[in-house]
């Protein structure tokens, strides 16, 4: 039984030194991310919009003096709330040539042709 209990001590140790550390991606040192989480964020969304992310959630940690238990969680549902958003960006109506008003040039030259000026011009 000593056998396995080493064993097992072995491979807790061997689990904990497989977790990559958390890595500070900010200026405050509030938002922290695993380098697979920052990888993973990245396939999500652009590198550049992640860092936005990163920069958006350090400034409100800042602000409110808050600490983040996941800043992974809550980027990604950043992520996912806005994408969500741009598929739900209405449709722009785009009128079909039926629905364009259609002039008649023969009605304006009737009308023209009655049209009287209130003044009239002398010569």
């Amino acid at each position: 039984t000593e056998t396995v209990m080493d064993t097992e001590t072995e491979t807790d140790t061997d689990t904990e030194s497989v977790r990559s550390p958390k890595k500070h991606y900010d200026q405050n040192d509030l938002v922290s991310l695993t380098e697979e989480e920052y990888c993973r964020l990245s396939s999500m969304s652009s590198t550049q919009q992640v860092d936005k992310y990163i920069f958006r959630l350090s400034n409100w940690l800042n602000k409110h003096r808050k600490h983040c238990s996941s800043c992974y969680d809550v980027i990604s549902g950043w992520i996912a709330e806005d994408k969500a958003r741009k598929s739900e960006k209405p449709q722009y109506y785009a009128p079909s040539p039926r629905d364009a008003p259609s002039y008649d040039m023969d009605e304006f030259e009737k009308f023209a042709m009655n049209f009287r000026l209130s003044r009239q011009i002398k010569s």
